[in-house]
């Protein structure tokens, strides 16, 4: 059966989701350390009973450069389409942190 993510049709659909809240660093780390298979990311900021937890924005990308900013009010968020979690890097200045769930 097919399912509905962000606009993109997925058939099959993703068998199961993994999520989390990954720490940024100055220099980016990487989501997951390990080879991790999927069809996509989803990414948001963290809140707490709907308040910003980030001061600033993180920004998310690929091991060179990571460019594209989560602000701290988005908690919709951003689904990036990727065949591997471990490509995905995450930069922060301040310490912040970022949600994510992994589709599978």
């Amino acid at each position: 059966m097919a399912t509905y993510i962000n606009g993109i049709t997925r058939d099959p659909a993703p068998s199961s989701i993994t999520s989390g809240t990954k720490a940024g660093s100055a220099g980016g780390a990487q989501l997951t350390t390990t080879v991790t298979p999927c069809s996509g990311v989803w990414f948001g900021a963290p809140e707490t009973a709907g308040v910003a937890t980030n001061a600033a924005p993180v920004y998310i990308g690929g091991s060179a450069a990571q460019l594209i900013p989560i602000m701290p009010e988005n908690y919709e968020g951003i689904y990036i389409e990727i065949d591997d979690a471990s490509k995905v890097y995450v930069k922060s200045a301040g310490g912040e942190s970022i949600r994510y769930a992994i589709f599978a």
